[in-house]
């Protein structure tokens, strides 16, 4: 029997929030600090203005833009 392959998960940042005491980042509708784990896409690494890194479970880290949608 074959294992089942594994689906991506499509990630989209809407915003970024960055203050003296908060650094979020918007991650599927949900707010996410640095170190915090998004389910089934992996750990934010960092927020930026710009938008945030995740590191996926195998390590590669993927930068995800504000407004942007990438699959992981």
């Amino acid at each position: 029997m074959e294992a089942p392959m594994r689906q991506g998960v499509t990630v989209r940042v809407s915003g970024v929030v960055i203050g003296s005491r908060v650094r979020s980042g918007v991650i599927n509708g949900v707010p996410y600090a640095e170190g915090d784990m998004v389910p089934e896409a992996g750990r934010v690494e960092s927020i930026q203005h710009r938008g945030v890194t995740i590191v996926g479970e195998n390590g590669q880290r993927v930068f995800v833009g504000v407004g942007q949608r990438v699959d992981i």
